[in-house]
């Protein structure tokens, strides 16, 4: 519902909050004054006329009218009419009494007054007029009735004069009706005052519940999340975003103390509600029960009303999980720079002298007898030689990675070498590897030698979990996704082991430089592979925990991307 449309209820709730008061004080009028004429002509010796007869009926049929308006009332019939309708009632009703009631000299007369009043409450200053107008002529129509002795001999009337034009009657009359014109004057100037006030209500009403619609879109629109609490810390409001990044619905915070919906803002909130000086924001981790941690910040300011009196909180919420990790991958990028720096220096102050030692042991060797003691320690040199010389080769790759030179790869050539070589390893026989390509398979786009070394890398390293069970299985799946990232479609090449998976803490550290579980291994072949995936713009996702299938899911971009997988790569 709109504003002007909320206004407009306002507006009719208003009218019939009047019309209902009118009912309410037309019962009591009538109860108290008619009731009380009807109660003295009962207790006075006087024989019950039939006056007092039509009175006791009016009373009830004032009180049957009376059912009907609040009928209409509660099914809403329009309500300017019954506005006129009950004033015109009213006019009659208060005419017929006058007519029974002395005429002239009725001192029922001045509720003719009443109505003025009512018709200007309800109907403005025109309203006023018109009453007043009617209330002339039904008056002067009851001097005609009474002038003319119409219905007294049926209902045992007398009239209250003998003759209406003489100076003391007509007097009367001119005061009567000056008193239905001074009261018309004031009724139309207070209702004028009112309906204007009730202009200004209305444009006021209408500017504030625009105010508050804009409001209340504004704090739900923002991405932050929103949140307020009370004097005592009680959550009285939240909008979207805080129940998006809280992962809670509205009801489940309203009403509950900060502390028991964040319980980590314990200390926060005692200094907070006491007043202490503090930074007003913090850092937590939120509790939502997922395996990888989830954080936000809070910022805490002071909810102030119209006098400047702080009557609560305002909590903004920012989710910085995402800040978080790319602070990580920041981290480790600088981990890896460093890396690099130091591996490209060892390269340079090894790799030469290793070689000279090399040739040099070579030399030596040829002197010794082939069952020499001393031969076989100039072989074991040569091989942790030719060990310490692919880990300074590793280093080299990692700390100096050539620049890919894409082209379009068929995965089907690659996937066939690599599990070759791995079959005639003997140490893998009792691992099945099979390879699962689409009929048409999807071609990929990069540097080949790099793509093989990447594969390789991982391929090997499943096959090596694999092994570790008695009977080992490793499956490779090549596929188009179907999706596009970047405005590309990717080649998804899934690898599932069955090896005994990886525990929480060797996912999050197998792809940093030297970090190893395997003997003899140089902690570099994942952070290798890791790194060729990024520089061909892919993507590489681990799903293992310990005790269960470990599965690399590689999304690198087709062969058939045109030219955003070329831009990319």
């Amino acid at each position: 519902m709109d504003g002007t449309e909320n206004n407009s209820v306002k507006t009719l709730t208003g009218e019939r909050r009047r019309l209902l008061a009118l009912v309410g004080f037309r019962i009591l009028t009538v109860t108290f004054l008619l009731g009380a004429t009807v109660a003295l002509s009962y207790r006075s010796e006087k024989s019950w006329a039939p006056v007092d007869s039509i009175l006791l009926y009016a009373i009830v049929a004032v009180y049957v009218l009376s059912i009907l308006y609040l009928v209409a009332l509660k099914y809403r019939i329009n309500y300017r009419f019954q506005s006129m309708a009950q004033i015109f009632a009213d006019l009659i009703f208060w005419s017929c009494l006058i007519f029974i009631t002395s005429g002239l000299h009725s001192v029922f007369t001045f509720l003719y007054t009443l109505s003025i009043i009512h018709g200007a409450m309800l109907l403005g200053k025109r309203g006023a007029y018109v009453t007043a107008a009617l209330s002339t002529l039904m008056f002067f129509g009851v001097l005609w009735l009474e002038a003319n002795r119409i219905f007294h001999g049926m209902l045992g009337l007398q009239a209250s004069f003998t003759e209406l034009l003489v100076p003391a009657e007509m007097y009367h009359v001119f005061l009567t009706l000056s008193m239905f014109f001074l009261v018309s004057l004031l009724g139309g100037y207070f209702g004028e005052q009112l309906e204007t006030r009730e202009q200004i209500l209305t444009k006021q009403r209408l500017s504030l519940d625009m105010q508050r619609a804009l409001n209340r879109s504004i704090v739900e629109g923002i991405s932050s999340g929103f949140m307020t609490t009370d004097a005592t810390g009680v959550v009285t409001f939240l909008n979207v975003a805080a129940e998006r990044i809280l992962r809670r619905p509205y009801g489940d915070v309203r009403g509950h103390r900060l502390t028991d919906v964040f319980p980590r803002l314990a200390g926060i909130l005692e200094r907070e509600l006491a007043g202490e000086p503090w930074e007003r924001q913090i850092e937590i981790s939120l509790d939502s029960g997922e395996e990888e941690p989830r954080w936000a910040s809070f910022s805490f300011s002071d909810l102030l009303d119209a006098e400047k009196h702080r009557q609560g909180r305002i909590i903004i919420i920012n989710e910085t999980t995402e800040r978080r990790r790319l602070e990580e991958i920041a981290f480790q990028n600088e981990k890896l720079v460093a890396i690099g720096k130091l591996a490209a220096g060892i390269a340079h102050e090894i790799r030469n002298p290793l070689a000279s030692i090399s040739g040099s042991i070579q030399m030596i060797q040829n002197e010794f007898p082939k069952d020499d003691d001393s031969r076989k320690l100039t072989e074991i040199i040569l091989r942790e030689t030719d060990r310490l010389n692919n880990l300074i080769v590793d280093f080299l790759s990692y700390a100096k990675p050539k620049n890919p030179h894409p082209e379009t790869v068929d995965p089907r050539g690659i996937l066939g070498d690599i599990v070759g070589l791995i079959s005639t390893d003997t140490a893998f026989d009792h691992v099945a590897i099979t390879v699962d390509i689409d009929d048409e398979p999807p071609l990929l786009y990069g540097d080949a030698s790099q793509l093989r070394q990447m594969l390789w890398n991982i391929l090997k390293n499943a096959v090596e979990s694999a092994s570790n069970t008695p009977a080992g299985k490793v499956s490779v799946h090549v596929f188009a996704s179907g999706e596009t990232m970047n405005g590309r479609e990717d080649v998804v090449i899934e690898i599932v082991d069955n090896g005994p998976g990886l525990s929480k803490k060797v996912a999050e550290r197998m792809f940093d430089p030297f970090y190893t579980t395997k003997d003899g291994g140089t902690g570099l072949g994942m952070s290798i592979a890791h790194q060729i995936i990024q520089a061909h713009a892919g993507a590489l996702h681990v799903d293992s925990v310990a005790g269960k299938d470990t599965t690399f899911r590689i999304s690198l971009p087709a062969g058939s991307g045109g030219e955003s997988a070329r831009k990319a790569v």
